[in-house]
């Protein structure tokens, strides 16, 4: 916490009749810079000028633990897996100790987890129920960016001061993400996007970690039947606001492709085909991704 203090420069009174005498602070002590001035009139011969000042907070460069690549899970997951060991026979302990609990729980989480692509699997949801947790937590992340999920779950610290190769998020996951490397609680060379929770500022908000440099890419996995991306992107909003303007020109209804190719130009979006057309949550499960992933 910041700390204030006053310097001030004592003077003798002038004569009476003499003109009032403007004393000026001679500045703040070691550690403090000036941030505003206060006079103080003890008497008609004499002004004296404060120096408010305040402490200056000593900047401390963050660090980061290598953590190697994550996968954040989103509605209804509860879960985590942070295995850094190269140990092929301690990898298929754990995987299928996380199984088994999955399992028990009526999950089945693991099964959409590339283990052999990510080591470190969290999910930070309110509930196993998904009317609940969208209710309580999702809902709040549409309209924060994921800050609301990153302040109120416990788990959320498990994230804070890593450093991954990739970063890989599922659903409502992507707003978790958002929300850490915004606030700069991990950082990521590059990210993967699997049906991801978005609205319009959202998008605007990845393209801009990319601009920066923060992140080295983004990239956005859409099943074709997923409701999920456009349904988020409607309630933001962003549909409305980001129609593209190159389909209106060829009178034609822009795709969810399109709208967000042109809200964040620099993120690479990917199409995979699932369904018949019709919105399949199905298609939103994080196993449907992973069996389209792997075949591209």
């Amino acid at each position: 916490m910041k700390a204030a203090c006053r310097a001030v420069l004592i003077l003798a009174a002038l004569s009476p009749g003499s003109l009032p005498l403007q004393a000026q602070a001679t500045g703040c002590p070691p550690g403090y810079v000036q941030t505003g001035v206060e006079d103080e009139h003890p008497s008609a011969n004499l002004v004296i000028h404060h120096a408010v000042c305040e402490e200056v907070e000593a900047k401390q460069e963050r660090s980061y633990t290598p953590s190697g690549n994550a996968f954040i899970g989103g509605t209804t997951w509860i879960t985590g897996y942070n295995l850094q060991s190269a140990d092929p026979k301690l990898r298929v302990k754990m995987q299928g100790l996380m199984a088994r609990q999955m399992k028990l729980a009526g999950l089945r989480y693991s099964e959409g987890v590339d283990f052999s692509r990510y080591n470190f699997v969290l999910g930070i949801g309110a509930s196993t129920n998904q009317y609940v947790d969208l209710a309580n937590r999702v809902v709040f992340d549409e309209y924060t960016n994921g800050q609301f999920s990153a302040n109120e779950q416990e788990l959320y610290v498990s994230l804070k001061g890593r450093q991954f190769n990739e970063l890989g998020c599922h659903s409502n996951g992507a707003m978790i993400c958002l929300a850490a490397l915004e606030n700069k609680d991990i950082i990521a060379e590059r990210v993967v996007l699997y049906g991801p929770q978005i609205t319009l500022e959202s998008l605007q908000m990845w393209d801009q970690l990319v601009r920066e440099g923060r992140v080295k890419s983004v990239e956005i996995n859409i099943d074709r039947s997923d409701p999920v991306p456009s349904l988020s992107l409607c309630i933001g909003g962003g549909m409305v606001k980001a129609v593209s303007i190159a389909s209106l020109a060829l009178l034609k209804p822009p795709t969810l492709k399109d709208v967000i190719e042109e809200a964040a130009p620099r993120l690479t979006v990917r199409t995979y085909n699932c369904g018949n057309g019709m919105p399949d949550l199905d298609c939103h499960d994080m196993r449907a991704y992973k069996r389209n992933v792997e075949k591209k």
